[in-house]
């Protein structure tokens, strides 16, 4: 595996046991796209790091650091996106276009809300 360049040799990542949060937060995800989602820890930090990474060896595959600052679900989406778009492209246009107008839509009410708020 490569990241930026770097090269992850076999024995970098490790799958690793989770909070039973982390894994409830993240089935639906794996059950409705037929993804297979795994948790692992960096046994060397200071040379690779991600919150999460799709491989091409393991495309139906979703690797999430079990030490992710990020919120978990925000994680498996991002990298959810990452395998859709290299194994189905059609598809992941789809999803694209039907979030969009939810993504635009709730921007938009924050902004009002801000307007008439003076915040958010």
């Amino acid at each position: 595996m490569r990241k930026m360049g770097i090269e992850a040799h076999r024995g970098t990542f490790k799958e690793v046991q989770v909070r039973d949060s982390m894994v409830r937060q993240t089935s639906r995800i794996a059950e409705i796209f037929n993804k297979k989602i795994t948790f692992i820890e960096n046994t060397i930090r200071d040379r690779v790091d991600f919150e999460g990474v799709t491989i091409a060896q393991a495309p139906n595959t979703l690797y999430i650091n079990a030490a992710t600052t990020s919120p978990v679900l925000q994680v498996a989406a991002n990298e959810l996106l990452h395998s859709i778009r290299k194994t189905n492209l059609p598809r992941c246009w789809k999803l694209r276009n039907s979030i969009l107008p939810q993504i635009k839509h709730f921007i938009q009410g924050k902004n009002l809300l801000q307007k008439k708020t003076g915040s958010f």
